[in-house]
Protein backbone atom coordinates (compact mmCIF):
# COMPACT_ATOMS: atom_id res chain seq x y z
CA UNK A 1 0.00 0.00 0.00
CA UNK A 2 1.22 3.39 -1.25
CA UNK A 3 2.58 5.57 1.99
CA UNK A 4 1.67 9.08 1.54
CA UNK A 5 0.12 12.32 3.11
CA UNK A 6 -3.34 11.39 1.89
CA UNK A 7 -3.19 7.80 3.19
CA UNK A 8 -1.65 8.42 6.52
CA UNK A 9 -4.85 11.04 6.89
CA UNK A 10 -2.53 14.37 7.10
CA UNK A 11 -3.95 15.93 4.00
CA UNK A 12 -5.76 18.73 5.44
CA UNK A 13 -2.83 19.05 7.61
CA UNK A 14 -1.19 22.59 7.41
CA UNK A 15 1.92 22.29 8.18
CA UNK A 16 3.27 25.70 7.72
CA UNK A 17 1.81 27.97 10.22
CA UNK A 18 1.83 31.52 9.73
CA UNK A 19 1.75 34.05 12.57
CA UNK A 20 0.19 37.22 13.05
CA UNK A 21 3.25 39.60 14.44
CA UNK A 22 2.43 42.01 17.12
CA UNK A 23 4.48 44.79 19.59
CA UNK A 24 3.44 46.39 22.65
CA UNK A 25 5.26 49.72 23.99
CA UNK A 26 7.44 47.63 27.23
CA UNK A 27 8.11 49.65 30.07
CA UNK A 28 11.95 48.99 31.60
CA UNK A 29 12.46 48.65 35.22
CA UNK A 30 16.46 48.61 36.62
CA UNK A 31 18.01 49.37 40.01
CA UNK A 32 18.87 52.76 40.43
CA UNK A 33 19.92 54.90 43.44
CA UNK A 34 18.20 58.18 44.57
CA UNK A 35 18.07 61.30 45.87
CA UNK A 36 15.15 60.56 47.45
CA UNK A 37 15.73 59.42 51.01
CA UNK A 38 13.50 56.75 52.72
CA UNK A 39 10.91 58.34 55.07
CA UNK A 40 10.67 56.78 58.17
CA UNK A 41 8.40 58.74 59.78
CA UNK A 42 5.88 57.10 57.02
CA UNK A 43 6.94 53.67 57.90
CA UNK A 44 6.75 54.57 61.84
CA UNK A 45 2.98 55.76 61.26
CA UNK A 46 2.03 52.54 59.32
CA UNK A 47 4.05 50.24 61.76
CA UNK A 48 2.63 51.15 64.90
CA UNK A 49 0.51 47.74 65.12
CA UNK A 50 4.38 46.18 65.89
CA UNK A 51 4.56 48.00 69.60
CA UNK A 52 7.08 49.63 71.06
CA UNK A 53 7.86 53.04 71.52
CA UNK A 54 9.64 53.59 67.82
CA UNK A 55 9.75 51.46 64.33
CA UNK A 56 12.25 52.06 62.01
CA UNK A 57 14.34 50.78 59.05
CA UNK A 58 17.61 50.09 59.65
CA UNK A 59 20.18 50.40 55.77
CA UNK A 60 18.62 50.00 52.35
CA UNK A 61 16.14 48.04 51.25
CA UNK A 62 16.45 44.82 49.64
CA UNK A 63 14.80 43.60 46.81
CA UNK A 64 13.62 39.96 45.91
CA UNK A 65 13.88 40.03 41.70
CA UNK A 66 12.26 36.42 41.61
CA UNK A 67 9.21 38.56 43.10
CA UNK A 68 9.22 41.35 42.88
CA UNK A 69 9.02 42.08 46.24
CA UNK A 70 11.28 44.59 48.84
CA UNK A 71 12.44 44.00 52.71
CA UNK A 72 13.61 46.38 55.02
CA UNK A 73 15.12 45.12 58.05
CA UNK A 74 13.15 46.87 60.48
CA UNK A 75 14.86 47.95 64.66
CA UNK A 76 11.90 48.29 67.35
CA UNK A 77 12.50 50.11 70.53
CA UNK A 78 10.60 48.72 73.59
CA UNK A 79 9.45 46.04 71.65
CA UNK A 80 9.79 42.15 72.50
CA UNK A 81 10.85 39.92 69.36
CA UNK A 82 9.85 42.35 66.59
CA UNK A 83 13.29 43.01 65.64
CA UNK A 84 13.74 41.26 62.12
CA UNK A 85 12.90 41.63 58.34
CA UNK A 86 10.09 42.56 56.90
CA UNK A 87 7.90 42.57 53.06
CA UNK A 88 7.18 46.82 52.39
CA UNK A 89 5.55 48.82 49.98
CA UNK A 90 7.11 51.40 48.52
CA UNK A 91 5.78 54.72 46.77
CA UNK A 92 7.81 54.83 43.42
CA UNK A 93 6.86 58.49 43.06
CA UNK A 94 8.10 60.01 46.61
CA UNK A 95 10.16 57.03 48.32
CA UNK A 96 7.77 56.67 51.17
CA UNK A 97 8.08 52.85 52.72
CA UNK A 98 4.90 51.46 54.32
CA UNK A 99 4.72 47.89 56.24
CA UNK A 100 2.78 45.72 54.31
CA UNK A 101 -0.29 43.16 54.30
CA UNK A 102 -0.36 44.72 58.39
CA UNK A 103 2.23 42.36 59.39
CA UNK A 104 2.60 41.96 63.62
CA UNK A 105 6.32 39.94 63.57
CA UNK A 106 8.96 39.66 61.34
CA UNK A 107 9.38 37.21 58.24
CA UNK A 108 9.61 33.86 60.21
CA UNK A 109 12.01 32.52 58.12
CA UNK A 110 14.26 35.74 57.88
CA UNK A 111 15.06 37.44 54.99
CA UNK A 112 14.64 35.36 51.72
CA UNK A 113 17.34 33.58 49.88
CA UNK A 114 16.32 35.10 46.74
CA UNK A 115 16.25 38.63 48.15
CA UNK A 116 19.83 39.77 47.23
CA UNK A 117 19.51 43.10 45.34
CA UNK A 118 20.65 45.88 47.94
CA UNK A 119 18.62 49.30 46.65
CA UNK A 120 18.47 53.11 48.21
CA UNK A 121 15.34 52.88 46.38
CA UNK A 122 13.21 51.28 44.06
CA UNK A 123 12.82 50.28 40.63
CA UNK A 124 12.81 52.60 37.86
CA UNK A 125 12.00 53.54 34.18
CA UNK A 126 15.25 52.72 33.00
CA UNK A 127 15.26 51.58 29.60
CA UNK A 128 18.85 53.09 28.50
CA UNK A 129 19.34 52.50 24.72
CA UNK A 130 22.62 53.57 24.94
CA UNK A 131 24.30 50.64 24.18
CA UNK A 132 21.67 49.30 21.96
CA UNK A 133 21.88 52.56 19.95
CA UNK A 134 25.48 52.62 19.38
CA UNK A 135 25.27 48.74 18.23
CA UNK A 136 22.67 49.80 15.54
CA UNK A 137 24.37 52.65 14.35
CA UNK A 138 27.57 50.46 14.06
CA UNK A 139 25.45 48.75 11.27
CA UNK A 140 23.99 51.57 9.65
CA UNK A 141 20.56 51.40 11.30
CA UNK A 142 19.44 54.69 11.75
CA UNK A 143 16.53 55.79 13.23
CA UNK A 144 13.91 56.41 16.36
CA UNK A 145 14.48 53.02 18.64
CA UNK A 146 12.60 51.83 21.54
CA UNK A 147 11.63 48.81 23.47
CA UNK A 148 8.88 46.78 22.67
CA UNK A 149 7.56 43.72 23.80
CA UNK A 150 7.03 40.88 20.94
CA UNK A 151 3.79 38.89 20.68
CA UNK A 152 3.24 36.07 17.75
CA UNK A 153 -0.35 34.44 17.38
CA UNK A 154 -1.23 31.53 15.10
CA UNK A 155 -4.26 30.84 13.13
CA UNK A 156 -5.66 28.91 16.24
CA UNK A 157 -5.70 32.67 18.01
CA UNK A 158 -2.58 30.86 20.85
CA UNK A 159 -0.55 33.81 21.53
CA UNK A 160 3.40 33.18 21.91
CA UNK A 161 5.48 35.16 23.86
CA UNK A 162 8.48 36.86 22.01
CA UNK A 163 10.03 38.30 24.44
CA UNK A 164 11.83 41.85 24.18
CA UNK A 165 12.87 43.76 20.84
CA UNK A 166 14.19 47.26 19.79
CA UNK A 167 11.85 48.29 17.29
CA UNK A 168 13.11 50.64 14.57
CA UNK A 169 10.60 52.11 12.00
CA UNK A 170 9.22 49.04 11.14
CA UNK A 171 12.23 46.75 12.03
CA UNK A 172 12.64 44.65 14.79
CA UNK A 173 15.85 43.76 16.71
CA UNK A 174 16.32 40.48 19.44
CA UNK A 175 17.50 42.17 22.32
CA UNK A 176 17.88 41.27 25.87
CA UNK A 177 17.22 43.63 29.32
CA UNK A 178 20.14 44.06 31.49
CA UNK A 179 20.36 44.24 35.41
CA UNK A 180 20.73 47.98 35.32
CA UNK A 181 17.95 48.16 32.98
CA UNK A 182 19.72 49.32 30.22
CA UNK A 183 18.46 47.60 26.64
CA UNK A 184 21.41 45.36 24.56
CA UNK A 185 20.76 44.11 21.09
CA UNK A 186 21.39 40.49 20.39
CA UNK A 187 24.69 39.99 18.35
CA UNK A 188 26.73 37.00 17.56
CA UNK A 189 30.31 36.74 16.79
CA UNK A 190 31.90 34.40 13.35
CA UNK A 191 34.62 34.45 11.83
CA UNK A 192 34.15 34.89 7.84
CA UNK A 193 35.35 33.18 4.78
CA UNK A 194 38.19 35.38 4.87
CA UNK A 195 39.18 35.09 8.61
CA UNK A 196 37.92 38.34 9.92
CA UNK A 197 36.01 38.68 13.34
CA UNK A 198 32.62 39.65 12.58
CA UNK A 199 29.71 40.66 14.94
CA UNK A 200 25.86 39.84 13.13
Amino acid sequence: KQINSQTLGLDTLNVQQKYKVSDTAATVTGYADTTIALDNSTFKASATGLGGTDQKIDGDLKFDDTTGKYYAKVTVTGGTGKDGYYEVSVDKTNGEVTLAGGATSPLTGGLPATATEDVKNVQVANADLTEAKAALTAAGVTGTASVVKMSYTDNNGKTIDGGLAVKVGDDYYSATQNKDGSISINTTKYTADDGTSKTA
